[in-house]
């Protein structure tokens, strides 16, 4: 869980341990101020049993931040037994008494049923008390929960308003945040100005957001390689998305500075990365040429059931590319992808199966049920193939009203050749 305390607690020790006694303060002024300071420091050193037995007396003088990092030490089990139930009371005592920094912290033990049932409404209205009173962490986190659609009720223009003032006052996870919202809103300028903020403060998924804005065309610039920079910024901080898109940039011109690239965020769950090395292996792009591990990579993806990559070893065994030519590998790998939704691999198995390849004899029946499960994803080469069985006798299925609905809607997801067909065809089916 991220921490929700030290800041106010540093400085809160540096008051307390600089104010001098006045000749007016008396002998038990002088040691509540020493009992404070010494909650406040030892929870600083991380001297929890000190801190305990402190804080616990500087609450019973009631002073507010005691009784929040009270609330933080049974939370976390810092010099005690950990006890939820027992640090929500805390907090809300702290809280319901006015203190911004309980008040998030009651809000986060809310929202994760921590100590509590949790509860979002909870949640929202110790934030929204907290955010109001200028806490930057409780503005991030009601817009955290309104990003996830778990706030009721709250204006959109209220949660930026509170963005815009944690942001202001340098908080850069908060003009992430904002940055978010804007690009839903469409204002690609504004939000531009809130990523590079919080690019400032090495937030590499805002350096990685503004590149894309970059990227897409959304915001311009005069300096032709911003976008690739900010890319590579992003990728050297280690936001995985962007090891992943650099990766594969770099994988055709300048395979080899892709590779780490590629690695590491292969290792970290991107199998698009797995599959550019191993092309990269395969076809010895910038390194010697080794099939073996190239095809070792895919078939590893392909045993965690990617469907991606079990299709491209499909291709590969069906062209005989890289490999011996290999109708039965190409089939098996086909169906297995096709079972895992490929759109693309259910296309190419019921290629195989009209054809009767790869197998003992065709099975047209079957081929057009997965030609269907792929057309109805939109996969175009599917729907040409569904309509060029309907459209001739050759098997068995004539039915040109079927053809051409077939390759209408080929033509309506953008592909010429479709078009051509059905201007040029004739599909009356009394015709030959």
């Amino acid at each position: 869980m991220k921490l929700r305390y030290l800041g106010t607690v540093v400085a809160l020790v540096t008051l307390g341990m600089t104010a001098p006694a006045s000749a007016e303060q008396s002998e038990a002024e002088i040691a509540r101020i020493k009992t404070t300071n010494e909650c406040f420091q030892g929870f600083q050193d991380k001297n929890y049993e000190v801190a305990l037995t402190a804080c616990q007396k500087a609450a019973d003088n009631g002073k507010l931040e005691a009784v929040n990092l009270l609330g933080a030490m049974y939370e976390n089990g810092w010099g005690t037994q950990k006890d939820p139930v027992k640090a929500a009371d805390y907090y809300k005592s702290a809280a319901n008494a006015g203190l911004p920094d309980a008040m998030v912290n009651l809000g986060t033990m809310y929202e994760n049923g921590i100590g509590v049932e949790a509860d979002l409404i909870e949640a929202q209205f110790y934030y929204g008390k907290a955010a109001r009173a200028g806490n930057e962490q409780a503005a991030t986190n009601i817009a955290n929960l309104y990003l996830r659609g778990k706030t009721t009720d709250l204006p959109e223009s209220e949660v930026m308003g509170y963005l815009q003032k944690a942001s202001d006052a340098g908080n850069g996870d908060a003009a992430s945040r904002l940055a978010t919202l804007l690009i839903k809103n469409g204002d690609y300028e504004a939000a531009a100005v809130q990523l590079e903020k919080a690019s400032d403060k090495a937030d590499p998924k805002a350096t990685y957001d503004l590149a894309n804005l970059y990227r897409e065309g959304k915001i311009k610039s005069t300096d032709p390689g911003i976008a690739e920079r900010l890319l590579k910024t992003a990728a050297d901080r280690k936001y995985v998305p962007a090891m992943a898109d650099y990766g594969i940039m770099l994988a055709l011109n300048k395979p080899v500075e892709a590779i780490p690239y590629l690695e590491e965020a292969a290792q970290k769950g991107r199998p698009e990365c797995v599959e550019e090395l191993a092309f990269i292996y395969l076809e010895g792009r910038g390194v010697q040429q080794q099939t073996e591990k190239g095809l070792q990579l895919l078939k590893a993806s392909a045993e965690k059931k990617d469907a991606n990559a079990t299709r491209l070893l499909g291709n590969i065994y069906y062209d005989g590319e890289y490999v011996e030519k290999d109708l039965k590998k190409a089939f098996n790998m086909y169906k297995t992808a096709a079972e895992l939704a490929d759109a693309s691999a259910q296309n190419s198995y019921a290629e195989m199966l009209l054809k009767g390849e790869g197998i003992d004899s065709p099975d047209v029946g079957y081929a057009i049920k997965w030609f269907e499960a792929a057309a109805e994803k939109g996969n175009i080469d599917a729907l040409k193939n569904l309509g060029e069985v309907y459209y001739t006798d050759d098997y068995g299925r004539k039915d040109r009203d079927k053809s051409m609905a077939y390759f209408m809607k080929a033509r309506d997801l953008g592909d010429t050749d479709a078009g051509i067909i059905v201007m040029q065809r004739d599909f009356r089916n009394d015709s030959k």
